[in-house]
């Protein structure tokens, strides 16, 4: 499944989505001031911004991103990059909670015209984490498994965000010719719902949980940022435990004392 770009109907859709949860979780006062302290920004300083540098700003002397990107995307990437430097994380976490996310995605396939998702996803939920399996038959071995953990510091963002993301992924894997791919995004929590080493050991548990699926084939990743967002190839022996290696490692968390172990 392969969504089109987002549109501005997406935009209103999403928005319309948004603000009965912001009001729910936020509260109407929090709310109100958060947007009376973006209005300078949305009203002054982006359209200021983005028509300077898109129109008179010389192609040359506009940055690589300007120079290829959309005028949709100019101006979508500009509002998050605001977003995430002045909004207070306990507001930005309901722009990517489930309740936001999972109805617009739902929208964005009818619009599309998929009543339902034609790859299979289910959550999954246990005493030690929680997140998202997508596999095209999950009564069938998967050939190739993808671990995902979200990024945003911890703070914010939900893999229910990604959700388009990883099924179009899922997709892609399919048309490469992988006969059952599979993917499980973990679902962390959140800070301040559980501080450090909550989001770690949530994160072993999970991998400990991929690794358990009989897979046919491990491919051992680098991370792509080398930052708190990471995506690795997971896989095991009929066992579970078939020399698959962390890709936590590469963060260097086995110079951590208390993981070092269970992570070697």
């Amino acid at each position: 499944m392969i969504l089109g770009p987002v549109s501005y109907l997406d935009c209103i859709v999403f928005c319309v989505f948004l603000a009965p949860q912001l009001l729910i979780h936020v509260g109407l006062l929090k709310t109100v001031s958060v947007v009376l302290r973006c209005l300078p920004f949305l009203l002054i300083k982006l359209p200021y911004e983005f028509i300077r540098e898109r129109f008179f700003v010389s192609r040359n002397d506009q940055t690589p991103f300007v120079r290829k990107a959309t005028p949709f995307e100019d101006f979508v990437i500009r509002c998050v990059r605001y977003a995430f430097a002045n909004i207070p994380p306990g507001v930005g976490r309901v722009f990517f909670a489930k309740p936001v996310a999972l109805p617009f995605l739902r929208f964005r396939m009818l619009r599309h015209g998929y009543l339902k998702s034609p790859v299979r996803w289910d959550e999954h939920t246990t005493a030690r984490f929680k997140g998202i399996w997508i596999r095209k038959d999950p009564s069938e071995k998967p050939d190739i498994c993808v671990f995902y953990a979200h990024g945003g510091g911890f703070s914010m963002g939900s893999c229910f965000f990604y959700l388009e993301f990883l099924l179009t992924w899922a997709s892609l894997l399919t048309e490469a010719g992988h006969r059952n791919p599979a993917i499980f995004a973990l679902d962390y929590t959140l800070v301040p719902d559980g501080s450090f080493p909550t989001q770690l050991e949530e994160a072993i548990a999970s991998y400990e949980h991929v690794l358990s699926v009989p897979v046919a084939s491990f491919i051992q990743p680098e991370p792509p940022f080398g930052g708190n967002e990471w995506t690795g190839f997971a896989a095991s022996s009929e066992t579970g435990n078939g020399g698959a290696h962390i890709p936590l490692d590469n963060a260097g968390l086995r110079q951590t004392p208390q993981y070092g172990k269970r992570l070697s």
